[in-house]
């Protein structure tokens, strides 16, 4: 299956190890990677899970090599240097005539800039990280589903209240920097209220993916068990599954969002509007079969009820 192919590229893409680039000798390199990763992020679709998942490993990149920059011989030497002068300054200062420098050296501030963004990205990355989990384990479940050797098994529920914790505390982070007046941090930054009101809106997304396919897991589980009732001439029984399947709660899909999509092979919401309505339709049509056992109608009825839950399920096998 091709989404399956696809599940096992995600699987490829390195996650820990990564290399310290080698143009990476002091401070001023430091910032420079923050303000290329600023760029990217203000560049990418964050409401696009692909690009949001590879997105994941840029941030960490560029964590490990702004660390590495302030923390190399030519940073430290470059503080020391200019603490001296600082030093100097301030004992001049004491001559009429002659400025007070700043209350710190220059340099100070550009690292104390760099370990604020830092701080903000290694936020981000937590977020960055439930969402990557979130979008495989979506996913996973539709590949699964189109695989008639598959066993789909739902997302990590507890991922959506941890998602949406991380993207609460990306915003007070960046609200906290860019609210912080005139300061070199805010150059090494992205747009950090689009950061937030992007996340905000994927993860809404990833909540509605997540409820369909629940919905979906537990309406063709009281199917099967109604199907194993009816096939063994428990129709009182049969008769309960497929009521409840019928009857699981319908989902509001966003009008404006029924054409989005996690990523170009990923059901739209629209999709799964399709998938929820055809199961329980046919989910109908079966508890219509259990009035009138044994007769004509009756088979009429499961059979049109089960076509309808195949089409559903072969809904997710056209990605």
């Amino acid at each position: 299956m091709e989404r399956r192919a696809f599940l096992r590229r995600l699987a490829t893409v390195p996650v820990l190890g990564l290399a310290v680039r080698g143009d990476v000798s002091d401070y001023t390199d430091s910032s420079r990677v923050l303000e290329d990763l600023a760029e990217e992020i203000d560049q990418t679709d964050l409401t696009h899970a692909d690009e949001v998942f590879h997105l994941s490993n840029s941030v960490r990149r560029a964590l490990q090599d702004a660390e590495a920059g302030i923390n190399t011989s030519e940073t430290e030497r470059a503080r020391t240097v200019a603490s001296i002068k600082h030093s100097i300054a301030e004992i001049l200062a004491i001559i009429p005539g002659v400025d007070s420098p700043p209350e710190q050296p220059r340099i100070e501030t550009e690292i104390d800039a760099i370990e604020s963004a830092a701080s903000y990205y290694r936020t981000l990355q937590t977020y960055l990280r439930h969402s990557g989990d979130l979008y495989i384990d979506i996913s996973r479940f539709e590949a699964d589903v189109s695989d008639p050797t598959g066993e789909p098994s739902l997302p990590d529920e507890d991922l959506i209240s941890r998602g949406d914790d991380a993207v609460v505390r990306v915003k007070s982070e960046g609200e906290r920097l860019q609210n912080g007046g005139a300061s070199p941090v805010q150059s090494l930054l992205p747009d950090t209220e689009r950061v937030t009101n992007l996340s905000e809106e994927l993860m809404e997304n990833y909540e509605i993916y997540v409820t369909a396919q629940q919905s979906y897991s537990t309406t063709t589980e009281y199917i099967t068990e109604g199907a194993q009732s009816r096939e063994q001439g428990g129709f009182d029984d049969a008769e309960i599954h497929f009521r409840h399947a019928k009857d699981h709660p319908t989902i509001d899909f966003p009008e404006s969002r029924r054409e989005y999509s996690l990523d170009e092979k990923s059901l739209t919401l629209d999709e799964y509007e399709t998938v929820i309505s055809l199961t329980q339709r046919g989910a109908r049509k079966m508890r219509e079969s259990c009035d009138s056992p044994g007769t004509k109608q009756s088979r009429e009825s499961f059979k049109e009820g089960l076509n309808d839950v195949i089409a559903a399920r072969g809904v997710f096998s056209t990605q």
